[in-house]
């Protein structure tokens, strides 16, 4: 296939990430290069790879539905999670601090009989 300069620049852009993200050369003499492609981009997690790999494709004038499968998981992470710390269970929906992990913590701030050291709930 001849490739115009605009697609050989895109295939050197590929090549960098192809070869960090899966360890795999490619090449431009490869004859089954572009099928081969189609392959990384449903496998790849980097979104700037999926582009590069549409525009290429577009510019060969192939047409494929690449919809990547890691965008089902980053909605599926911002949906509630129930999480087990220290034996209670808790639900959250952003990264927690300390504070809202451990229910001692807010316990110990409004009792002076109840103090927590080093992660555990001490009564005096």
């Amino acid at each position: 296939m001849l490739y115009s300069s605009e697609m050989v620049a895109l295939l050197q852009q590929l090549r960098a990430r192809i070869l960090a993200e899966f360890g795999v050369r490619i090449r431009l003499a490869d004859p089954e290069l572009l099928p081969s492609l189609v392959g990384f981009a449903k496998k790849s997690r980097d979104r700037m790879t999926v582009d590069a790999i549409t525009r290429l494709l577009a510019l060969a004038g192939l047409e494929a539905e690449l919809s990547p499968p890691r965008m089902l998981a980053q909605n599926q992470a911002a949906a509630p999670t129930e999480v087990t710390y220290r034996g209670s269970k808790l639900s959250r929906t952003s990264t927690p601090g300390a504070a809202e992990l451990d229910p001692a913590y807010t316990g110990a701030k409004s009792s002076s009989s109840r103090q927590v050291y080093r992660g555990q709930v001490v009564v005096k």
